[in-house]
């Protein structure tokens, strides 16, 4: 029965090890921009042209005007192109997609030592389980040799038992 619960400790050990090293990685987020960009992003669905000097800007036709979701619809006479300016929140070419998760900064050394601790405890955890798993089959082993030897009977034991029969 001890060997079933040393077992079972394993397997929990195992999965709040796995559970630990899943929820530490899945909290890092990619940002979608640059370092310190929130314009003109690059989506995972498309990407928006980034105009940086559109020279003369005016209102778009009424026809345009839908052409944004969430945001002002501009017209770039020197690109004769239309875009869009997002509302915050919003990002894409049409400023179609959400953007209302901040952008995350990339790991810092905080995290990173979080990640290597939490890492090496959990390590730690599993080789100390087996350390004593082991030491108690070990004792387990010792104990069951110890008991399969008797004690031999000196010469004059031997002799009493003769005699009494």
């Amino acid at each position: 029965m001890a060997g079933c619960s040393s077992q079972s400790l394993g397997g929990a050990l195992l999965f709040l090890g796995w559970h630990l090293v899943q929820t530490t990685l899945s909290t890092t987020v990619i940002p979608l921009c640059g370092v310190n960009k929130t314009e003109n992003c690059v989506t995972t669905v498309g990407t928006a042209v980034p105009i940086t000097q559109v020279g003369r800007e005016t209102e778009c036709k009424p026809e345009w005007r839908s052409y944004c979701f969430n945001g002002i619809c501009r017209y770039a006479e020197s690109l004769d192109r239309y875009y869009c300016r997002c509302k915050e929140g919003w990002i894409g070419e049409r400023c179609s997609h959400s953007n209302l998760n901040p952008v995350m900064k990339p790991l810092s050394n905080e995290y990173l030592a979080f990640t290597i601790l939490v890492c090496l405890f959990f390590f730690s955890a599993i080789l100390l389980s087996i350390y004593f798993y082991r030491r108690y089959l070990n004792k387990k082993e010792r104990l069951a040799t110890n008991k399969s030897y008797k004690e031999v009977a000196t010469d004059t034991e031997k002799e009493q038992n003769l005699l009494h029969v």
